[in-house]
């Protein structure tokens, strides 16, 4: 369901599923005119170290899967997720993020990106955990 809640996510699916806390994944951001949208394939690891705590690590990777000339590969992403239980209903989650969307960027669209995406994100996330 991550299209559903990510911001800006087109498409998204597995490519290799490693364990059921690791595997890799392909995904299509979908940018605003005159820029391209961007391909991410990433290797992505979950550490559940107790109940109350976990960590996502996402990292693109070089993969041998076929390139669309339609879209810009990101040549580099980390992001980090730490997700802590505070209570019953309640989570802290930190999330950063580091990215090389390459080519060619305008700088007023990576600032609309910085600002409006973890917002947006997160709202929909909420959205969705909330509904279950």
């Amino acid at each position: 369901n991550y299209p559903a809640w990510q911001y800006n996510m087109e498409e998204s699916h597995i490519l290799e599923t490693i364990d059921k806390n690791e595997f890799i994944y392909r995904s299509v951001i979908r940018a605003p005119w005159p820029v391209s949208n961007r391909e991410m394939i990433v290797h992505l690891r979950m550490r559940v170290p107790s109940q109350n705590f976990m960590t996502i690590e996402v990292n693109s990777i070089v993969h041998d899967h076929p390139e669309d000339k339609k879209l810009v590969r990101v040549p580099y992403s980390e992001a980090v997720w730490k997700v802590a239980k505070v209570n019953e209903t309640d989570l802290n989650i930190q999330y950063s993020l580091r990215i090389d969307p390459g080519g060619s960027v305008p700088v007023w669209l990576v600032n609309m990106a910085i600002t409006e995406g973890p917002y947006v994100t997160f709202k929909r996330l909420k959205e969705q955990i909330g509904s279950r």
